[in-house]
């Protein structure tokens, strides 16, 4: 499996996924491109460390579930197991999982599909 780009054009449109060591670097590179009249548009900002809203969960699921042994092969627990140690029904850790694996695949893996 290859690496995602972190650069992709199409149709004199680039889209990027760039890395700054804080807000300000971010804000000095939006700043030059506008004074060099570069259109430049900010789509997410992710922060790297630091606590982040987890509104669904999603990522005390997940962590749970790499530290259960979920996601191990062999694995070393089952779906009911893990969610009876999390203390939800067995369909409410299904949905968590999709929806944390979804938010990591758009979020790590998608460049420029904002909104899905």
């Amino acid at each position: 499996m290859s690496t995602p780009p972190n650069a992709s054009g199409r149709n004199d449109e680039w889209k990027l996924r760039i890395l700054f060591p804080d807000r300000d670097s971010l804000s000095a590179t939006y700043d030059y491109c506008t004074e060099e009249a570069l259109t430049l548009t900010v789509n997410r900002i992710h922060e790297l460390d630091g606590e982040h809203r987890d509104e669904y969960g999603l990522t005390e699921t997940l962590v749970a579930a790499v530290e259960a042994g979920y996601f191990d092969i062999p694995q070393q627990a089952t779906l009911d197991e893990l969610a009876d140690e999390i203390g939800i029904t067995h369909q409410a850790l299904s949905e968590r999982l999709h929806r944390g694996h979804k938010t990591l695949i758009e979020n790590a893996l998608i460049i420029g599909r904002m909104g899905r």
